[in-house]
């Protein structure tokens, strides 16, 4: 995949230094596959809301660290999947280059190991599978195992956000209302929104709608309170479900827009609207 057809958020990005680059470069042997390019394109950001690439000077100090707890994720790897990269060879030339989740329950950690078959492979704690990434950091959601493609990013745009000049608006919207009612209305305050992904549910009503702006350098979520049960696995979060004192599900959705600081008048804008019509915002806050 060509680095430059990613979607990036915002043009403030944070490259990556030749000087730190070539520094890391002596220090581990050839960089992986496509790094230099990620990192002079894209440089410091989340790519696809999933994977924290490490900057150049953080590769050392994170190897160091997690070469600490490197059997937790040898721990539930089944024979065949543990002969696809032994953890002796991860140990003794292996460098962690970047983060999934890094906060969350499932934290994956993406490795480069000179030498091995791939140019990259996904570790996670007490997992039991291994992945490698074919297309290394052309794009590092291609994943592939023993058993074959992970499926759940296949064919889906990339997008690409920057750390700095950041903020982020949640809103809940608790009458009853659908996923594609408050779409319809983020499309005409936001004329320019690309569709993104959609999740539907068994009766074909949509659970999500995710698209992406240039107008505001982000993205707009939209989430359904309420799901069925046999539709939770097919989603990429988790189902978010309020409930009143009865225990009986509230309808109503929850939306959450991600965007460039210097967009905040416009989004002001857009808020003031929104409120006027029903929405509460649950929080506002820059990062």
């Amino acid at each position: 995949m060509n680095i430059e057809s990613i979607h990036r958020f915002s043009d403030k990005i944070t490259p990556a230094s030749e000087h730190d680059l070539k520094a890391l470069e002596r220090a581990i042997g050839a960089l992986p596959l496509g790094y230099r390019d990620f990192m002079t394109y894209l440089g410091d950001g989340v790519y696809f809301d999933v994977i924290d690439v490490l900057m150049p000077n953080e590769v050392l100090a994170a190897t160091k660290d997690r070469k600490r707890w490197l059997a937790e994720c040898y721990q539930e790897l089944p024979p065949e999947h543990q002969a696809v990269l032994p953890q002796d060879q991860v140990d003794t030339r292996g460098f962690v280059f970047g983060f999934m989740n890094p906060n969350g329950p499932y934290r994956s950690e993406l490795w480069h190991v000179p030498g091995a078959a791939h140019p990259l492979y996904v570790l996670t704690p007490f997992h039991d599978e291994l992945y490698w990434v074919e297309d290394s950091f052309f794009d590092p959601l291609n994943w592939v195992s023993v058993k074959g493609p992970w499926g759940v990013a296949q064919g889906v745009k990339r997008f690409f956000e920057p750390k700095k000049h950041r903020a982020t608006v949640a809103l809940d919207h608790f009458q009853p209302t659908t996923v594609e009612a408050v779409r319809d209305r983020m499309l005409k305050l936001l004329p320019d929104c690309e569709t993104h992904s959609t999740r539907a549910n068994g009766a074909g009503k949509l659970h999500s709608w995710t698209s992406l702006s240039k107008q505001i350098g982000g993205r707009v979520s939209v989430f359904s309170h309420v799901q069925p049960f046999e539709d939770v696995t097919a989603t990429l979060v988790d189902a978010q479900v309020e409930e009143d004192e009865s225990g009986a599900a509230i309808a109503g959705v929850d939306l959450t827009i991600d965007y460039d600081r210097d967009a905040s008048k416009f989004i002001d804008g857009m808020l003031s609207a929104l409120t006027a019509e029903g929405f509460t915002i649950r929080f506002k806050r820059n990062r």
